[in-house]
């Protein structure tokens, strides 16, 4: 989960130029913010679905149309 953060995270740096720019305003640091956090929660709901379907006995998988095959692909 970290490696995934300290990526998105240097994918997003934000140069000295950025906050010299006449048109920064501090909402577009807030919606780079938000945006960061949403896509960390998207990636840890992906992680939990694929914990969880990898914890279901096959015959649970089989009863949701899953085999234990498929669980990489469906999350």
């Amino acid at each position: 989960m970290f490696k995934k953060l300290i990526e998105l995270l240097q994918n997003c740096l934000i140069t000295k130029d950025y906050f010299t720019r006449k048109n920064f305003t501090s909402s577009s640091l807030n919606d780079m913010i938000k945006s960061q956090v949403n896509t960390i929660k998207k990636i840890q709901e992906r992680r939990v679905a694929y914990w969880q379907l990898q914890h279901m006995s096959d015959k649970t998988l089989k009863d949701i149309g899953v085999t234990r095959g498929e669980i990489r692909q469906k999350v």
